[in-house]
């Protein structure tokens, strides 16, 4: 309960939404007929047909309708139990079993009478109104573009076309019946099961609380009558005192964050509650691109006096030459640009915004934080030689470590003093792990030369308690202690408070958020000429801009698009770019400016071997030996199949099953064997704490804690990671077991299939890694799996344990019996057209760039390719254009 599963809005991974099969051509719902009058209707609005079904039924009264498939045959839309026609009263199936054979709508049509429970809902009537929110146009994104205005008109209807979208998923998530407490000091919690998986409750969490009816009084006025209904924000969660022997239950405790609602006093019982949709990051995606878009300052030549400074819009733009074009420049024009825009670059480097020679300054080590490896310090002084940077650092090069230099150098060496600097992620645990490196470096400094940082959460997660270390930093915590007035800080006077505000912000030199965060009110007006993004890979590209568009002056982008990425819901939005990265599109266009960092520290060299290969070009060299990963009286007594090689990929045709929800899975032989694994483990004398265990599904993780506590009764599970891949991006553990849970006779992994999953997941470990799952269904899905189990046969590291009928004809496995095995035929079945280069505008240039771009974003090359076209034709007619004129 205590882990962050799918952090964000939830993926809706391989169980499709109803949309993405009626945008399948077995299935056209543009197509409509009214079942009684026979008019046919398109539910996209084209001058052929204007009138769209929704008004014609209204109008007429009916409320039956029929759908034309492909080969022009009609289908009733009706209760598949019932028969009801009334599309008023009936609902689709968004979620569910994913062998469910959906062709179409017989057999995921209800009405609410008879929809099976667990199953989360669409009215038939909302389907048939997407065509403004689901079916409008989106332009595609393109590489480069001509005019900010280009720009807006490809970003704002992704931004609201997938804000619509998400907010419909959330609005359709079921409700679930809790009962509010009162606790100890006022505060407010509700009790849930352990294997309760339906709702996230992690800190921060916003949840929607609706109260139901109670009976009153016939002499109580109606207006006391009313349901309250508020928002929560989850503050923490503890274990309940009321747990059972055999299952964990866990207090959630909740902050009503509405300002109207000063008291829950009297309101505690029985509510409905359901995750709440935050419409606040898109907002400010749309005023961050406005801002940018908008921004036109009085004097063009006034370079920096902007909301980002021109030359960095130049770059963004993509206006700024490629190489490939100044090799293809025959008269010199793009040449003598491009040495027009480095004079700019120099000069603001040299003149604006740092001290003169500062690469042959800059801090390189600390006596008691640590020194930068050669990869580091070379990326380093690149930094200071241009005001775009894109460092790539994959897992284990430490990127926050160098981060942390970056920051103390930009800190010690620029020009002005009073200049800020803003330190940005998408996520608040890679923000205060940025804060926590930061914290230790200034804590090595002496009195005067410290730098002054500031954490800002949002408003919302200020209820959630931070670590001591970071408190310290934390703008609401260093507001309630200069107001001097912890439990009544609200009711101050709110021009004090925006006072101190100011005035806190005012005093430091960097301050430390998320991406979105960066937009508000309290610092969205401060001006931060120097923006770091850490894990810039993992925001789409206008998530980026909130925190470029502070007057920024000199750029960095940090992250590794070889790992976990942005994540969009609306499946249009994902197949016309949106979940491009801005540092994705950058190194395209300047792949000159990539600095990859290259040195790892954190796995055995053995572990390394197959990413290195697969992801990175065979680029990664191991800063620590086979000597510093290895325990070598450990491996003694574990008895790895192979003792210098403490890895292995353990094959068990285990069945998945779907929880009744319908939203996870979990595989009850696999789990077994998680156990065994883990109880080895123990008894070799690993402590808990240095055990990590991924897993994609929540469903998985519960079956796995109830395995381990048949064994361990006492067993704290708090001190044992079971968490997502998500969860575990930028940890890591000394031994990691990886459960896929996915097995089917149909081959289907679902979200197993992209590679960055599997690159996070196996590279998590620092002395030896387990992986369990179906060798056989993994590598019949054309994906990266099947190179990774390939790697693994060659190296004799599959195998598939001693099985036999226990009591009942159970299952037993003996782990310390197993057998290597081969799957499929290995020769010359290496993937390489899974990770085609992939071009935005068309060209072949770069082919050792970014090869995975295309697969890694789920689109096809005519998407991009073909919107490029376009741009490049535009641009063509207007060359030929000038031309003719001068003719």
């Amino acid at each position: 309960m205590t882990e962050d599963f799918n952090e964000g809005p939830p993926a809706i991974e391989d169980k499709q939404s109803v949309i993405d099969y009626i945008d399948d051509s077995s299935l056209k719902i543009e197509h409509i007929e009214c079942a009684e009058c026979r008019k046919k209707f398109s539910n996209v609005k084209s001058e052929e047909h204007q009138k769209q079904i929704i008004p014609h039924l209204k109008e007429f009264n009916h409320n039956s309708i029929n759908i034309i498939n492909e080969k022009k045959s009609f289908k009733e839309v009706k209760c598949s139990i019932c028969s009801e026609k009334n599309i008023f009263r009936l609902f689709i199936l968004i979620k569910g079993n994913e062998d469910k054979n959906v062709l179409d709508f017989k057999n995921i049509v209800f009405c609410k009478t008879h929809a099976p429970k667990g199953f989360i809902l669409q009215s038939v009537l909302d389907i048939l109104e997407f065509d403004e929110i689901i079916n409008r146009k989106l332009n595609k994104v393109i590489l480069t573009y001509e005019t900010k205005y280009d720009y807006y008109q490809i970003y704002k209807p992704l931004l609201i076309a997938d804000m619509i979208y998400t907010k419909k998923v959330y609005d359709n998530k079921l409700e679930y019946d809790i009962e509010l407490l009162l606790g100890k000091g006022g505060k407010y919690y509700f009790e849930v099961s352990e294997d309760f998986t339906e709702i996230n409750f992690s800190q921060g969490r916003v949840l929607k609380f609706v109260e139901e009816e109670k009976l009153f009084d016939e002499e109580e006025e109606e207006s006391d009558n009313e349901p309250l209904q508020f928002l929560g924000v989850v503050v923490n969660i503890t274990l309940s005192e009321n747990s059972l022997d055999n299952k964990n239950l866990y207090n959630i405790w909740i902050l009503p964050i509405n300002k109207h609602i000063t008291s829950l006093k009297g309101h505690e019982g029985q509510y409905k509650i359901k995750e709440e949709f935050c419409t606040i990051p898109y907002q400010r995606m749309l005023e961050a691109l406005d801002f940018f878009v908008d921004d036109s300052p009085d004097d063009e030549n006034e370079i920096f006096e902007r909301a980002v400074s021109l030359y960095l819009t130049r770059r963004i733009m993509g206006e700024f030459p490629t190489k490939d074009e100044i090799n293809k420049d025959k008269d010199g024009k793009i040449h003598k640009k491009w040495e027009d825009y480095l004079r700019i670059e120099k000069n603001s480097i040299n003149h604006v915004l740092f001290e003169q020679d500062v690469i042959s300054k800059l801090i390189m080590s600390n006596d008691q934080f640590g020194e930068l490896n050669q990869s580091q310090q070379e990326t380093l002084k690149k930094v200071f030689s241009n005001v775009l940077n894109l460092i790539q650092g994959p897992p284990g090069t430490g990127k926050t470590f160098l981060s942390c230099f970056i920051t103390y150098n930009i800190f010690k060496f620029r020009k002005n003093k009073d200049e800020k600097i803003l330190l940005c992620s998408p996520s608040n645990s890679a923000a205060d792990n940025l804060a926590t490196n930061l914290i230790k470096l200034n804590n090595t400094l002496k009195e005067g030369k410290k730098m002054k940082i500031l954490r800002i959460y949002a408003k919302s997660r200020e209820f959630v308690e931070p670590e001591r270390e970071i408190g310290k930093i934390s703008l609401h915590k260093i507001l309630e202690e200069k107001i001097n007035n912890n439990d009544d800080i609200v009711m101050i006077n709110k021009d004090l408070i925006l006072e101190n505000i100011e005035e806190i912000v005012n005093d430091v030199d960097i301050v430390i958020s998320t991406c979105s965060t960066s937009w508000d009110e309290r610092i969205s007006k401060i001006v931060f000429p120097f923006v770091i993004i850490d894990e810039a890979t993992q925001c789409c590209e206008i998530e980026s801009l909130i925190s470029i568009v502070h007057g920024c002056k000199h750029l960095t982008l940090i992250g590794d698009q070889k790992q976990l990425g942005p994540v969009i819901l609306h499946p249009k939005a994902k197949k016309t770019g949106m979940n491009i990265s801005l540092f994705e599109r950058m190194l395209k266009l300047y792949p000159d400016l990539l600095n990859i960092l290259t040195i790892q520290y954190r796995m055995n060299p053995e572990i390394i071997k197959f990413p290195s290969k697969q992801f990175y070009g065979n680029k990664i060299i191991n800063g620590i030996s086979l000597k510093d990963r290895i325990d070598i009286e450990f491996n003694k007594k574990f008895n790895w199949p192979i003792n210098d090689k403490p890895l292995m990929f353990i094959h068990v045709e285990g069945e998945e099953f779907i929880t009744k929800s319908g939203k996870s899975k979990r595989n009850e032989e696999e789990a077994k064997i998680v156990a065994l694994f883990i109880e080895k483990l123990i008894t070799c004398g690993i402590d808990f704490r240095d055990i990590g265990v991924i897993t994609p599904y929540v469903a998985q993780k519960i079956l796995i804690q109830t395995k381990l506590k048949e064994k361990y009764n006492n067993i704290n599970l708090d001190n044992l990671k079971i968490s997502s891949v998500d969860g575990f991006q930028g940890r890591e553990k000394k031994y990691i077991i990886l459960s896929n849970v996915r097995s089917n006779q149909n081959n289907q992994i679902g979200f197993l299939k992209d590679f960055r999953r599997l690159n996070v997941s196996i590279t998590r470990a620092k002395y030896g890694i387990i992986i369990i799952g179906n060798a056989k269904c993994l590598y019949n899905n054309r994906c990266a799996w099947r190179n990774f189990i390939n790697y693994y046969q060659e190296n004799k590291l599959l195998f598939t344990p001693e099985i036999k009928n226990g009591e009942n004809e159970v299952k037993e496995y003996n782990i310390d019996k197993l057998n290597n095995i081969l799957i499929g035929n290995k020769k010359n079945e290496d993937l390489e057209e899974l990770y085609q280069e992939y071009d935005f505008d068309g060209s072949n240039n770069n082919p050792n760039i970014n090869k995975d771009l295309l697969d890694n974003f789920e689109a096809t090359q005519n998407v991009y390719l073909q919107g490029n076209k376009k741009h490049l034709n535009k641009k063509k007619k207007k060359k030929n254009k000038k031309k003719n004129k001068k003719k």
